[in-house]
């Protein structure tokens, strides 16, 4: 009965379920779960690219961190320090 179902609202669940609109109501890892036996199902990761000026916080942070610890084994090698 398109009257009773065109009529501008949104319907969810249960009552698109009762409607006639869905088939079923389940959570996505349901439905994968239900379709791999006969579908080939992917995991797709994606990995965001860094931007240039966090790329760049990046190598400036090693470069100060490496300059920071060469400069306390200096000390430590050093032959003033007991």
């Amino acid at each position: 009965d398109i009257e009773s179902i065109a009529t501008g609202e949104v319907w969810y669940g249960r009552r698109a379920l009762d409607k006639g609109l869905i088939d079923g109501i389940s959570t996505s890892d349901d439905y994968l779960l239900s379709k791999r036996e006969d579908t080939d199902i992917y995991a797709v990761h994606f990995k965001q690219k860094r931007s240039l000026p966090e790329r760049l916080g990046f190598a400036a942070e090693t470069a100060i961190d490496r300059g920071f610890w060469g400069v306390v084994e200096k000390i430590r090698n050093s032959r003033f320090v007991g």
